[in-house]
């Protein structure tokens, strides 16, 4: 009997040991539950914010894409209007440079046109001198 009585009070012992340790690991696996529940919340909210971030990232890279995309297409335009510009200016400076000549030969044609009314009012007047020295003889 009193081996029996030890091994009951063993048992005993033993089983508050096991509850104790019990009631340890159930808090201890309660505290790592509430922490892996709240470390699960913040990585989420972590997640939600990245992921927030990364579609306002992609947002402005659509942008400045789409503004690139303009800055390409008006520097375009505005070279092909340079080109045009230049084409233009070119054949407006042949033209005026024609004209210049043109300007410079009717000038030419009438200085001598002056040069030869002149000479023909000098030779209009040495004739008349001429004929009014015939009639004085």
């Amino acid at each position: 009997m009193k081996f029996y009585n030890v091994y009951i009070d063993c048992v005993s012992v033993l089983t508050i040991y096991v509850l104790d340790v019990l009631v340890d690991t159930s808090s201890i696996l309660s505290s790592f539950q509430e922490r892996l529940e709240r470390l699960h919340n913040e990585f989420n909210g972590q997640v939600n914010n990245l992921q927030s971030e990364l579609t306002d990232i992609k947002d402005i890279k659509e942008d400045l894409t789409r503004y690139i995309r303009e800055l390409e297409q008006a520097n375009d335009d505005l070279e092909r209007a340079k080109r045009a510009t230049v084409t233009s200016l070119e054949d407006f400076e042949s033209r005026l440079n024609l004209a210049i000549e043109r300007n410079a030969f009717l000038e030419s044609e009438l200085d001598e046109k002056e040069d030869l009314k002149v000479t023909v009012q000098r030779l209009k007047d040495e004739a008349r001198g001429k004929d009014l020295v015939r009639v004085v003889h």
